[in-house]
């Protein structure tokens, strides 16, 4: 028994560590890299309620093997609860399947995420490493029937009132090296045309993988630190960075600018490194922490983010925690 387990945990990190051998994928773009050319859409000029969550997929069958809980239960919960917070946007922060070439596992994500589309919220996801799972073809249909967005580009921004909204693809693995220098050429170029703008007020930056975390499985992203974070830091406008795949609730602070993990969409939990020597994070909440998801609104001094969370096995949502971020400029 013991060897069987040992095997299947063996499979798991393979098929994480590269989830397309077994595929057979071809190439590694998954998306035409011509995103410099990607005009900045406005999606609704008066600002409401965005409402962020991430990584949604369900436990894999294998996982479960290795006793990974299975939240389907809660996950419903959440989107329910959203949709009655009644958002203006939905943010996704990435994997919102287990596998992207499975076609009954995106079935089940349209049925959960039915209550959001039927009254026309925008959805604006990122991608995660789960959404390069699997045969790229099939991947590729279902994600771009779903979020036209990506049928241009993995990355892309939009406006929201005096918000700029800038979506990153993280998954520096699956990029070619020409690609992830573009995306970092254009993530350049729009922050400083957002800078110059005198009508945005603040800048929000999505992306998968964190630049920080003390998670014990993944921990920090350094691809993503040595590739956004300086044009991040030296910006005036830029008020935080949200970031999923840690299937947890984090928030930090690096050089007066806020990082937040909401990764408590219905994933399997983890576990938080407390050793000494760990990044400082402002929420000192035991792990596995609750599932959770962020309500962001934007106001006439700033912007505020509500931290809404739900503990396991239960009904009733609560405020984890209420951040004030102060306009930058």
């Amino acid at each position: 028994m013991f060897k069987k387990v040992a095997w299947l945990f063996i499979f798991i990190c393979l098929l994480h560590l590269n989830p397309t051998s077994f595929a057979g994928r071809e190439g590694s773009a998954l998306f035409p890299p011509d995103s410099i050319l990607v005009e900045n859409i406005p999606f609704d000029s008066k600002p409401g309620t965005i409402a962020i969550l991430g990584d949604l997929q369900r436990t894999s069958i294998w996982e479960t093997l290795l006793g990974r809980e299975q939240n389907d239960e809660e996950r419903e919960l959440i989107l329910k609860s959203i949709n009655l917070d009644s958002p203006s946007a939905l943010v996704l922060l990435g994997d919102m399947v287990y596998e992207a070439s499975n076609i009954n596992q995106w079935k089940y994500f349209d049925r959960l995420l039915y209550p959001i589309n039927k009254v026309n919220i925008p959805i604006l996801p990122v991608l995660g490493n789960h959404e390069y799972y699997g045969e790229s073809r099939i991947v590729a249909e279902e994600i771009n029937k779903r979020f036209p967005q990506f049928t241009r580009s993995s990355w892309y921004s939009r406006t929201y009132g005096s918000t700029a909204l800038i979506f990153l693809d993280s998954n520096v693995d699956e990029l070619d090296n020409i690609e992830w220098q573009q995306q970092k050429f254009w993530f350049n170029r729009v922050i400083n045309k957002y800078e110059s703008d005198n009508n945005i007020k603040n800048i929000l930056v999505f992306s998968h993988h964190p630049p920080y975390s003390n998670s014990l499985l993944t921990g920090d992203e350094i691809e993503v630190q040595e590739a956004f974070l300086d044009p991040f830091f030296k910006s005036k406008k830029t008020s935080a960075f949200f970031s999923g795949h840690a299937h947890t609730y984090e928030r930090f602070l690096e050089k007066g600018k806020t990082f937040i993990i909401s990764g408590g969409g219905g994933g399997p939990r983890v576990l938080l490194n407390v050793e000494k020597g760990c990044r400082k994070d402002q929420c000192t909440l035991p792990s596995p922490r609750p599932f959770n998801y962020l309500l962001v609104n934007e106001t006439e001094t700033g912007i505020i983010i509500t931290v809404k969370a739900l503990d396991k096995g239960k009904q009733d949502f609560y405020t984890l925690e209420v951040i004030n971020l102060s306009k930058p400029i």
